[in-house]
């Protein structure tokens, strides 16, 4: 990243900012890709991706959620 990727910007209240330009922004999503989807890394006793990793905790919480509540998804055939 450079000044090459970003533009200038004035928020509502009249301040100054910087915002990333296109290709500031395509610069930005494919570098994070590569960090979640490249590299493997150690994580509960397996060798996943980061982006594995955020699924499998969403996934865990989402199965807690459902166990806390007590009931599973509504049946529409009752």
């Amino acid at each position: 990243m450079n000044k090459a990727h970003t533009s200038p910007l004035t928020n509502r209240n009249g301040e100054a900012g910087t915002s990333l330009n296109a290709e500031g922004k395509a610069l930005l999503v494919g570098a994070f890709n590569d960090f979640m989807d490249k590299d493997t890394i150690r994580y509960r006793g397996r060798n996943l991706v980061r982006s594995h990793c955020i699924q499998l905790d969403a996934h865990q919480f989402a199965n807690a959620l459902i166990k806390e509540d007590g009931a599973g998804p509504a049946d529409s055939t009752a």
